[in-house]
């Protein structure tokens, strides 16, 4: 554009327009994050005046993106949950991944969790719950770091190492048990492991007296898309308990990959420098 000449106004409106939707977007990544927050700290959270976090949280209560609860505060509303489900529908993970899901609980009686990679977090979508009287929770939605986690590790471990190091940086990485592997040279040689016998283990990494062991799910492609895992107590999984359990995993994780179309005569060889 010609120096001197404005801009046209239609322009500028757009990039109004664009910008009050960046600003929505973040008041509801602020509160996906599962707190009821009042005003002052959602305007904090996601570095916005109070004045502006005002009016997008009453645009986004009107359509009931967010709903307000006790105290004035805000949460959440069912129209995120509604629209956030869209994601799971278009990549058919629920409808193909429940029956296979109900079916590993029977077998193991433990709960059966599915995962998805969002960046540096494995993202829980779908859980079936076992009957008995201690289960573990990890809510649709929970979001956990991937180093730490059965789930996060099957979905670093058949990235390239490039990546993966890149998403660990430098170290050490926070620990949440002292079980929790703080360096990212050993992490790289936990994947290699996991990659070699086709599943991963969360020795109480993530929280103490917890254990998990999960397996990829894989596309038509042969790409991982997901991570279904198993938890328990540790009390409920010792050591001498993990491979039959890791095998009915695996069985279950190849299972849903065949629903969704993978074949093994579809897999290529895995490019050079993968994990």
């Amino acid at each position: 554009m010609p120096s001197g000449r404005k801009a046209p106004s239609s322009h500028r409106r757009g990039d109004v327009h664009v910008r009050a939707l960046l600003r929505g977007l973040a008041v509801l990544e602020v509160l996906a994050l599962g707190q009821d927050l009042n005003l002052s700290e959602v305007a904090r959270r996601a570095r916005l005046p109070v004045s502006t976090a005002h009016r997008l949280l009453e645009t986004l209560r009107r359509r009931g993106f967010v709903q307000p609860v006790e105290d004035g505060r805000y949460r959440i509303g069912l129209r995120a949950f509604e629209v956030g489900m869209g994601f799971l529908r278009a990549q058919r993970l629920p409808e193909v991944a429940r029956p296979v899901m109900l079916e590993l609980v029977n077998r193991v009686e433990e709960t059966a969790n599915l995962a998805v990679r969002d960046g540096a977090e494995a993202v829980y979508v779908l859980q079936v719950e076992s009957h008995r009287m201690l289960r573990l929770f990890a809510q649709p939605g929970a979001r956990h770091p991937l180093y730490c986690t059965g789930v996060g590790k099957v979905l670093l471990a058949w990235e390239p190492e490039e990546e993966v190091r890149r998403l660990l940086g430098a170290g050490p990485l926070p620990r949440f048990t002292p079980r929790t592997l703080t360096d990212p040279d050993a992490v790289v040689r936990e994947l290699r492991a996991v990659r070699a016998r086709g599943y991963a283990v969360d020795r109480e990494e993530r929280e103490s007296g917890v254990r998990c062991v999960a397996a990829p799910v894989r596309d038509a492609s042969g790409r991982v898309v997901a991570a279904l895992s198993v938890s328990a107590p540790a009390s409920r999984l010792p050591h001498h308990r993990i491979p039959p359990v890791a095998g009915t995993v695996v069985s279950a994780a190849e299972e849903i990959s065949r629903r969704l179309g993978f074949s093994t005569a579809r897999i290529s060889p895995p490019p050079a420098g993968n994990i």
